[in-house]
Parts: C-alpha cells; sequence; structure tokens
C-alpha cells in the first residue's frame, strides 16, 4: 500500500490514512476504509513524508506505538499490524530542529535507515539508467533504440543535477 503524503490536502489527510464512518463530516456519505487499514499485515509505503502535517503526526505516531487506531467519527478503536517504509526527499533532521517534524517520530519511522546519495554524487550510474528508461519507453511505444549518442550521454552526465525540480528550467 503506498501514501503519497504530498499528494493529499491536509484536510483529508486523516480520513485517507485511518478512514471514515458515515456521517463523520459533510460529504462523508458512506464508510471509508483507510490506508492503513487496507495495509493491516502488509508494508505501507509513505513516500514524501517530510510533506506530513504536523497535526497528524502525533496520530501517526500513537498508531504506530500502540497498533492501535480509530476512524474519524468513530470511537472504536482498531488494531493495526503494519510495516511502514518511508521516503522523502526533505533533511527531516533540520525540520526536527525548526519543530516541523516530531522527533519522537522520526526515530519511530527511522529504524532502519536506507540513504540512496543523489544522483549528482553517483554520476557513474547515469548511463545504466540512460539505458534502462530508453529501452522501457523505447519497449511501451513500439520503438526500437539501439543506442543513445555519445554527445547526449555526455550531457546527461554533466548535466548539474540539482536538487529541486525548479532548477530543471535552468
Amino acid at each position: 500500500m503506498t501514501l503519497n503524503c504530498a499528494a493529499i490536502p491536509s484536510a483529508l489527510f486523516e480520513s485517507e490514512l485511518f478512514g471514515h464512518e458515515r456521517g463523520a463530516f459533510t460529504g462523508a456519505h458512506m464508510q471509508k476504509v483507510g490506508r492503513l487499514e487496507l495495509a493491516n499485515r502488509g508494508t505501507m509505503f509513505l513516500d514524501e513524508v517530510g510533506d506530513l502535517p504536523l497535526e497528524l503526526q502525533p496520530k501517526l505516531l500513537r498508531a504506530i506505538q500502540e497498533r492501535a487506531y480509530e476512524r474519524v467519527g468513530s470511537a472504536r478503536t482498531r488494531n493495526v499490524d503494519v510495516r511502514l517504509v518511508r521516503a522523502t526527499n526533505r533533511d527531516l533532521e533540520e525540520m526536527m530542529a525548526e519543530r516541523q517534524f516530531r522527533c519522537d517520530l522520526y526515530y519511530r519511522l527511522n529504524v532502519f535507515p536506507i540513504r540512496i546519495p543523489p544522483l549528482r554524487e553517483r554520476r557513474e550510474d547515469i548511463p545504466l539508467l540512460v539505458r534502462y528508461f530508453a529501452q522501457k519507453h523505447a519497449h511501451r511505444m513500439r520503438k526500437h533504440i539501439e543506442t543513445v549518442s555519445a554527445v547526449t550521454m555526455q550531457k546527461l552526465m554533466c548535466w548539474h543535477w540539482q536538487e529541486t525540480c525548479a532548477n530543471w528550467r535552468t
């Protein structure tokens, strides 16, 4: 189960994660099972966890610690057994220092950290990635791509792979 924390408006986040009961709020015409419940006895991937709204962090922390939660609009506690995997492009330690991310939640989510260096720190992977994506998209478009020109590959190898998407235009 995947949950992209950056793609869900904060007003809907709690309902998306924990689910809600019918009539819990305006527009809740039916009961909804949350992603946490759907991932029960499995793995849930929290993508862009650095964008998790601060007001929801204690509720997620409780669900992790107690293995229990309540749907929005319900007093019934539900048990959950889920393994969480998280990813982010943000510096969570810096966010903790700025009180934008809870320390206790960070330590609960950071049990087995795996750091993947950004592409600018592993340029030797660029030719492999170019070949992989060229072949993948060629197959999808029913085209045949023998090779990527040396000039194009050199431009990609020399590109300043920036931290933010806004730099793609430069």
